[in-house]
């Protein structure tokens, strides 16, 4: 298990565009991803339960990789975060 701590910089937080891209990336990777934000561990693979967290601008969200690759997916996802999932703000 890896795990490493992120700082949502979209300014509208996360959204359906960014969620819909975290659970796209993580299909066909053998590694469960968990989000752990404000006390609630959320299955990154589904759009809909990353969207349900209520993930909001400037928030700390723990990412925490299990499985295989694990590395590579944990830095998969650091990366998408810090480049703010390719949105501008």
């Amino acid at each position: 298990m890896l795990s490493q701590t992120v700082t949502v910089k979209n300014s509208t937080g996360i959204h359906a565009r960014p969620a819909a891209q975290l659970a796209k990336a993580l299909k066909g990777h053998d590694c469960r991803v968990t989000l752990r934000y404000e006390g609630k561990d959320v299955n990154a693979s589904s759009m809909m339960n990353i969207m349900r967290a209520g993930i909001k601008a400037g928030g700390s969200v723990e990412v925490v990789c299990e499985g295989g690759d694990e590395a590579g997916v944990l830095h998969q996802v650091v990366t998408m975060f810090d480049q703010r999932f390719g949105e501008s703000e």
